[in-house]
């Protein structure tokens, strides 16, 4: 919805007085000036500076909503009062990225169930998986499950395993990899062991050795973004289709 407003004396910058007259913050009308929906006098204007004066007419226009992304049909394994617990496809984000790209996700899945929760980008989401991972994901129905969960996570009182093909033949069958994580330096879309990194414990089990890859169990004691792939890929044997961190197709 658009709104107008009839200036009734001298008020400084057209985005401070805009944001003052709407209740939005100074940087989201400095954005919405910039980008060409505010008119001044019946004229669009793109200068955030503009002084605004007596008898001036504003006009802060809606941009457009970007098309609604479509709700994937993802199986429910288990529902109560409280949480659901679904089965997310590879393929299928947890939420919308950094990006903003608008796409199919657990989230938009979570807000068509009715998911109570005032977080409307991540509504019931308390833990995730990486897109290209398949795996079982807990949704909280209402905020007081979600903090519930959030603490479970937190104290790592919930149990992770996963099941992995990584390339090639591994030295020990059994292991821990105790390597801290952090930012890759030169390419911020990625994660790499890096000394002084927060730290991340990977346990794993090779349960089958099958064509010049190994199956393994694997149970995470931390939870750091791409903990898996950054471990196995650092020790030269990145997971099968990882092509962000070198698998083989």
């Amino acid at each position: 919805m658009n709104r107008q407003f009839i200036i009734k004396e001298s008020s400084g910058r057209l985005d401070s007085a805009l944001a003052a007259l709407s209740g939005e913050s100074r940087s989201l009308i400095h954005k919405r000036i910039k980008s060409g929906y505010v008119n001044v006098n019946g004229q669009a204007c793109d200068d955030p500076a503009l002084p605004v004066e007596a008898a001036m007419v504003l006009e802060l226009r809606e941009p457009p909503l970007p098309p609604a992304a479509a709700v994937p049909d993802i199986p429910i394994l288990y529902e109560d009062d409280d949480m659901l617990v679904v089965d997310k496809p590879a393929g299928l984000a947890v939420h919308v990225g950094e990006t903003g790209r608008q796409q199919p996700t657990v989230a938009g899945f979570a807000r068509q169930r009715g998911v109570a929760d005032e977080d409307d980008e991540r509504p019931g989401i308390v833990h995730r998986l990486d897109k290209d991972t398949s795996g079982l994901l807990v949704i909280a129905k209402h905020p007081q499950a979600k903090a519930f969960l959030q603490q479970q996570f937190r104290n790592r009182t919930v149990g992770k395993k996963y099941i992995a093909l990584v390339y090639s033949r591994l030295d020990d069958a059994d292991a821990t990899i105790d390597l801290p994580i952090a930012r890759h330096r030169n390419q911020p879309t990625r994660r790499a062991v890096v000394a002084g990194g927060r730290p991340a414990v990977t346990h794993y089990h090779v349960t089958e050795e099958v064509g010049g890859y190994s199956l393994l169990d694997i149970k995470l004691e931390t939870g750091r973004t791409h903990q898996i792939r950054v471990h196995f890929a650092h020790l030269g044997h990145p997971v099968a289709g990882d092509q962000l961190y070198g698998g083989p197709s």
